[in-house]
Order: C-alpha cells, then structure tokens, then sequence
C-alpha cells in the first residue's frame, strides 16, 4: 500500500538526517516556502500602531509519523462531515495561522542554536517537541474569550502581543505558524467564555472583529485539529555603539547575493566583534595547521582512507551436544535461488577450494517458510513433544507448547549447531494479541467484510479508509459508518437501540465517540495540581422511548421560545455535562452490563430512569442554588462527587445532555431557588464569588438526560 509522507514528517525525503533532536530545518530566503510565509506573516501585520518587524529566519517544524497521523485522521473525520462533503478545494479547510507564546531559553536566537530546552515553563519548545495541548489553556491568560481550546489568529502582530521571552539575553521575537484544520467554522462576534467544544455542527470558532473582538482569532477544541509547522524569528537587534565589527555573521535577506554563502547554515544575528588580538593569534596557527594537513596527506593516500577492511573470519564454534531437556528445533529447508556460484564450482558442489575459502564469508542463514496453517506469519519451527505438532505459526504453538511461548519473549537470535545456522524469529504481533485473537482475526482487517491482510506493522486495518470505517462504525450493528450527528447507521438500528433501552453499549476504545468524550474529559479537568486520569472505558446510554419522547418534547419547547439554532447553536441550547454520584455495584467494570437493584445505587437508578428532582438533597442535605438538579462543565469538581460503595479500581461518572436554554448567571449562593428566576430556563453559577469552579442547575427531570457513562481510573 502506497503512502503519502507528510512533508512535515522526519521520514520525508527533504528532511534526511532531522529527527527527535533536531527538530527545525531553516529555510533559505530563494525558497518557495519562506516567500509564502514571509507573505503571510507582512500581510498579517496589521497593528497601525506597531511598526512590522524584519524577518531574520524562517524554520520548518518536523514531527514524528506518531504525532502527524493523528492530525490526519482528525482531518479525515472532518472532510466526511455533511458540512463539507461537497468543498472541493482545500476539503479540510486547513489554514496556516498565527500563535504566539512564551520562549524562556535561547532557541533560535542564532543559527546555531536549534536544540530544544527541557524547561517545563518554555511553552514554545514544548509546543515544538509535543505539539498543543488544549488542557494548558488558561495557563497564561486566565480569560478564554471562546472557553477552553486552542488559540491562533491570521493577524500576525495580533499573535505577537502573546510572544514572550523569559530569558532576558534574548534580543529577537519568535512566533508560530500552525496547520490548523478549520473545518466548518462557526462565527461570533461576541464572547462565549464557557465553552468546550465547537456548536454542533461545526470544527472551530472564528471570532469576528466589530463587536468584542478588534482583530480575528480562531479557535479549535481539538489537539488533533492543529500542528505546529513554521517558526519564525524576527525582531530589532540593537547596533553596538562605539565598536568595529566583522560581518561574520549574515542577515537572512543578503542569501542568494554571494554564492559562497551557504543557505541553509547561515546565522542570522548581529556581526561579531574580533579583536585584533584573536586574529592575529588564529592567523598565526594556520601555517601550522596547513603543515599537519600536508603531513597527513603524504602518508595516508585517500584511496586507503575510503576502503573498508575486511571483515575478520567467523570464530569456528564446535557442534554442541544436544540435551534431552529441551526441544528440538527442526531446520527450515534451504530454498534454492538461482545466481553465481559463492564456490566457482560449475557444477555448484563443494569443494575442497570452496571449503578453505569458507571462513572469509559469513555464514548463510537459512529462510524460516511461512506457517502452513495461515501462509501469513512466519513459522517458529518447533515441534511440541506432546502433540509433535510442527509447521504452525507462533500463535496456534503457543497454544499448545509452554515453551514456544517463552521462546515469543526472547529477542530474535540465531542459533549454531551442527554445521548449521537457523534464525529464531520472534512473531512480536503474535506475542502482543496471544490468547487474545485467533489467527483469523489477526489476519484480516477488522473492517466489516473486508478479507485483505491488515496493513504491516502491528495495525488492525489494511489501510487508511478502512480504519476510517472501523473508527466510525455503528455502534449498534457494528457493521456499517454511523450517520452524521448520530450513533447508529441507519433508522432500523435507531429503533432497534430505543426498543432495547434501558441499557448500556460499550464504545471500542479507537472509536471516535470514545475518543470525543475522553478528550471533553481531559480537557474539562481543572483542578490545580491534579492530573487528569485516564479514562478506561465508555458505554452509551440506551433510554426507553418514553424517556427519550418527553426529553424532546421539553428541549423543542425550549428552543420555540428562545430560537437558539438560528443564532448557531444548537437547539435548545444543549449541552454536555458532568455530573458525579454513587456507585454501590460494579456496573462499568469489565463484563458488568447490567443494572442492579438496590435502591441505594443512585448510578444504576439515573441510568434505567434518568433523574428524579425529587430525591434531591439526600445525598448532600443542601443545595446552593436550591431544589434543583446538578452538573458541571469541569470533571474534576464533578469527580469529588462521584464514590464507590463497591470494590473497584475505577471510578464512575456521567456526561449529561442538558438543556440549557437561557441561563441565568449567578455568583452567590440562592438556597431557595425551586425554579430557575422568571424568563430563564437554567442557573448558570459562575465561579468567582461563592464557587471555584461552575455549576449548571435545571429544575424540571424532563431536561436532562444522561448520554454517557464514564470509566476512569482513581485519581
């Protein structure tokens, strides 16, 4: 299968010898690539007040395949959406943009300075190594105009209000060009603080100026939508006064004028003052210099220089007896490939020359054939004593011999005895899924209907549409690609989901349902010096008809009043939530499915009923907005309200679909709230007076629903 290699990738052609510590390749001033950012970063300029900086260099930022090909998987999804299925041209909507932030080392400050820092706080070289993180938002700027996500803009002087250097010795200004997958945009003009993700609908935010905004940014919720791809340095040197200087150092701009210059090695910074003194005392080593050159040239000539020695002959190793405790390894056949003679034998025998030259050459390693049982994997060659099953690959062995499965932990070796040589090869995806898949499985794509071997390497699909499919697929038949803004393929399996409910389906982990709330979660984890756990397992939550009936019922009434979806958002303003609560079984857990029935256990309750308003305040005796029913948009305060009365290794949590229609807005506490204030449908509780982190309360059982259940471990 033919592979496209990004063009930002190590492996790519252009980049031969970059890699994970050399990272930035500069680019010349003639090339294509600097024009169109040097371009777009003059055009961007667009402060009237501040004067546009000159460029001194442009980088280009590589990356590994390991962090590219989530970016182009994200991409992908994003060319499948309704939204964009007929946009030709640029079908991701990609953009070059602009993002600015804190450099508290010397990278780049001259040529020669391109290894990243290890510094926690140097967000630019942690950017570079890792690519961005939408959990670090805030970290710098506590206001998030959109929320909680990645910030770029295309307006360069906008992006440099946001540069910072913390080393006090540098004197230049670097700034971020990144590939960013805009997709379908949703715009505003005004603020939005509390969001987490794009509208439904849509990839991004594009704040637009007028209102509260003087110059465009835009913004993705996504770490995979975005990679950082240029950088570039520029900025005013200050002139030293009063001193005589050598150009030893060149500007960016004088490339291509002196043909002597080399391109690509140059530095950029300010010329550097030689004094007289180390002149004259370099000048004075060259003579000598020139002599040891001499020297070496007379006695060593360049034709020895470039040879290689031979290799020394093989040390002889004496046949080894075998012994009756472990296993014979049969010898694969040797093939037989036709081409010259290694002995000048016409006939091809051995001789008594071909023997004495013997010791010069390497000795021939035989090839392994592939197993006859699946002419897939390479065969192991073991014969098991108990069943003297022989010609199987590493798995069906394994099965049945103990000891071929200690030989799978070895690394490959090859093995003398006998006159003879035999290659051992360790099958390390046989090892990986043992016990685990059968050899059927292992070679096929795991795409519905699909009959071709999955691609080399370890992966589950032959190529890239497929793991598209596998990453999309229904979650009910697991057969066929989910609909747009949908969990099921088609009507049917709609019907066949609500028939069943209610009840809990588990979502494979490299499904993009499981990664959308595993990321909402990291991301909405927001307790200081906590980190996010990882989350383990997610099921979707089945409701019953009648459930779903009298939710939607609520959420159109909503929407007729406050005609949410015709300002962008989605209808009745839903939204997802957290909301933590008590665990007595072991419902979540591997293979535990199924609801219990005590009483107690509020989480197999919310499940099979959703919420009840009624049973409000058993748990915790109050409430700080009164009688209503709570959530959260930060999983970590949702977290401290999510127990175990069982044993577990996992924590339980639910994201919620909540209506949120008009939300009131409060900062102090209103205990005897029994509805949300006239004219609203919601409390929005905003941290900053009574509260560190948010709060959103409904009144009536009919406005929320719970849609997913989260297993993360404890943190």
């Amino acid at each position: 299968m033919s592979t496209i290699i990004d063009e930002f990738s190590f492996n790519h052609p252009e980049n031969k010898g970059y890699g994970k510590w050399k990272r930035l390749r500069i680019l010349s001033c003639d090339d294509l690539e600097y024009s169109k950012i040097e371009a777009k970063f003059n055009k961007g300029w667009k402060h009237p007040q501040k004067t546009r900086p000159k460029i001194h260099a442009i980088f280009k930022v590589l990356s590994s395949d390991s962090n590219l090909q989530p970016f182009h998987r994200y991409r992908a999804l994003v060319i499948s959406s309704p939204a964009l299925r007929n946009r030709t041209k640029n079908p991701a909507n990609e953009q070059l943009l602009f993002h600015g932030t804190n450099r508290f080392c010397g990278l780049v400050e001259d040529g020669s300075r391109v290894r990243l820092c290890s510094l926690s706080k140097c967000h630019l070289c942690s950017v570079i190594r890792n690519s961005f993180d939408v959990q670090k938002c805030g970290t710098k700027h506590k206001f998030r105009r959109f929320g909680t996500g990645i910030y770029t803009t295309a307006c360069s002087s906008k992006a440099d209000d946001y540069t910072l250097n913390g080393d006090e010795s540098s004197k230049l200004r670097v700034l971020l060009v990144s590939r960013v997958i805009v997709g379908n945009p949703h715009k505003r003009r005004h603020n939005a603080t509390d969001l987490i993700e794009p509208p439904c609908g849509h990839h991004s935010v594009i704040g637009e100026p007028g209102a509260d905004l003087n110059y465009e940014e835009t913004v993705v919720y996504n770490n995979d939508a975005i990679r950082p791809a240029y950088l570039i340095v520029y900025g005013s040197i200050p002139s030293t006064v009063g001193t005589k200087s050598d150009s030893s150092s060149v500007v960016c701009n004088d490339i291509g004028k002196d043909p002597n210059i080399q391109a690509r090695k140059v530095t950029y910074l300010i010329d550097i003052d030689i004094s007289p003194l180390f002149k004259s005392t370099m000048a004075s080593h060259i003579p000598l210099a020139l002599s040891l050159l001499g020297t070496l040239a007379s006695h060593y000539p360049l034709g020895s220089m470039t040879q290689k020695a031979a290799p020394p002959p093989p040390p002889s190793v004496a046949p080894s007896a075998p012994t009756q405790s472990a296993p014979v390894l049969p010898t694969a056949p040797p093939i037989t490939t036709p081409g010259p003679n290694p002995s000048g034998n016409a006939n091809g025998t051995t001789g008594a020359t071909a023997n004495s030259n013997a010791g010069s050459s390497p000795p021939v390693i035989n090839p392994v054939a592939l197993c006859e049982a699946c002419r897939l994997h390479l065969d192991f060659a073991t014969i098991d004593l108990s069943t003297q099953m022989e010609q199987k690959c590493t798995i069906s062995a394994a099965k049945h011999a103990p000891e071929v499965q200690a030989d799978l932990k070895r690394k490959p070796q090859v093995a003398e005895g006998g006159g003879e040589t035999r290659l051992l090869v360790t099958h390390k995806l046989a090892y990986r899924e043992l016990c685990t898949r059968s050899n059927s499985e292992i070679a096929t794509c795991q795409a519905p209907g699909c009959q071709n071997p999955p691609h080399p390497g370890g992966h589950d699909y032959c190529s890239l549409a497929h793991k598209t499919l596998g990453e999309n697929l229904c979650l009910m038949c697991m057969q066929a690609p989910k609909m747009a803004n949908s969990h099921f393929c088609s009507q049917p399996c709609i019907d066949d989901a609500e028939s069943k409910g209610p009840m809990i389906l588990e979502v494979p982990a490299g499904h993009v349902t499981f990664k959308s709330v595993a990321d909402q979660f990291k991301a909405s984890w927001r307790h200081v010096g906590t980190v996010s756990p990882p989350v383990r397992r997610v099921y979707k939550i089945l409701a019953p008809p009648t459930s779903l009936a009298s939710y939607n019922a609520y959420r159109a009434a909503v929407e007729s009043r406050g005609q949410f979806a015709s300002s962008g958002r989605s209808e009745g303003n839903e939204n997802r939530r957290w909301h933590g609560t008590r665990r007595v079984c072991n419902l979540g857990d591997k293979g535990h499915t199924q609801f219990c029935s005590a009483s107690n256990c509020s989480l197999c309750c919310i499940i099979r009923t959703s919420y009840d308003i009624s049973l409000w305040g058993k748990k915790t005796g109050w409430g700080r907005f009164g009688k209503g029913i709570y959530t959260s948009s930060t999983s970590s305060k949702s977290n401290d309200y999510s127990h175990n009365d069982c044993k577990s290794s996992l924590k339980a949590i639910l994201l919620n679909k909540v209506v949120v229609g008009k939300g009131c807005k409060l900062l102090q506490d209103n205990t005897s709230l029994t509805a949300p204030p006239v004219g609203y449908d919601s409390v929005l509780a905003e941290k900053g007076g009574s509260l560190n982190y948010d709060e959103l309360v409904v009144y009536s059982n009919d406005a929320i629903r719970p849609s997913f259940l989260v297993m993360y471990d404890e943190p």
